[in-house]
């Protein structure tokens, strides 16, 4: 595990990068799969159209503080929206 517990920063950006880019994903898929629950009609343009970078409290550049103790709710991986 090299670079992570090192204080390499682009190594950090790049980790950070990614827990967003997870996390936006994960949750925008919640939001559309109880959208879908409720008969709301999400087609496959609308899901071409989404970026987990366009969510308004997404700052690539900006900084993050990180509760590591804060309780995560697992991640389903298997989650059909279509």
């Amino acid at each position: 595990m090299k670079g992570y517990a090192e204080n390499v920063r682009h190594e950090q950006r790049k980790i950070v990068a990614n827990m967003v880019f997870l996390h936006s994903t994960e949750r925008t898929g919640k939001i559309l799969k109880s959208l879908t629950e409720e008969d709301e009609a999400i087609s496959p343009e609308i899901l071409a159209g989404l970026s987990p970078y366009r969510l308004s409290n997404i700052n690539r550049f900006g900084g993050y503080i990180l509760d590591i103790n804060r309780p995560v709710s697992p991640i389903n991986f298997n989650l059909k929206i279509l």
